[in-house]
């Protein structure tokens, strides 16, 4: 494979941060009644999470890090991409799936790249869901859309 850098897939600054200020909103309560002490720990967990998973991708693999942990995963497991909304899961041989957190279906292409492959312009998501056809009438899908609303 190609000599590819890495690719650092993480969630927004914004999700740590939010962890951030939910510490600082909490001291004053927690610090007045000791009981509610551990509420800290929710904003905090938060905040490492938001801060730490995530995946990484290079020639090799990726990385697949969580709140605790990590799992490697080598290019030669990995049989394909599978979306379900904002999701991007994994497929691993065997048919297993694994999540991959902080990645969406329009950052598959630099994941793939990472990797050393290509994705052809004719494999890119997304890529004709806006387009209307037109039929053999001359009617578009945008015209079926419009006629269905005013039923």
């Amino acid at each position: 494979m190609s000599g590819s850098a890495a690719v650092r897939f993480r969630h927004n600054v914004a999700v740590p941060l939010a962890g951030f200020v939910g510490i600082v909103a909490l001291l004053p309560l927690a610090g007045t009644l000791w009981y509610l002490t551990p509420l800290l720990l929710i904003p905090l967990v938060v905040m490492i999470w938001g801060w730490r998973s995530g995946v990484d991708a290079d020639a090799e693999g990726l990385t697949v890090r969580a709140l605790l942990g990590s799992r490697r995963l080598p290019w030669h497991a990995v049989t394909g991409f599978n979306t379900q909304g904002r999701l991007v899961y994994a497929t691993l041989d065997g048919d297993r799936a694994v999540r991959l957190p902080a990645v969406t279906a329009d950052d598959v292409p630099r994941l793939i790249e990472a990797g050393g492959q290509r994705l052809d312009q004719d494999d890119q998501p997304g890529q004709d869901d806006q387009t209307d056809r037109t039929d053999e009438d001359g009617r578009t899908d945008q015209d079926d859309r419009a006629d269905r609303d005013d039923q």
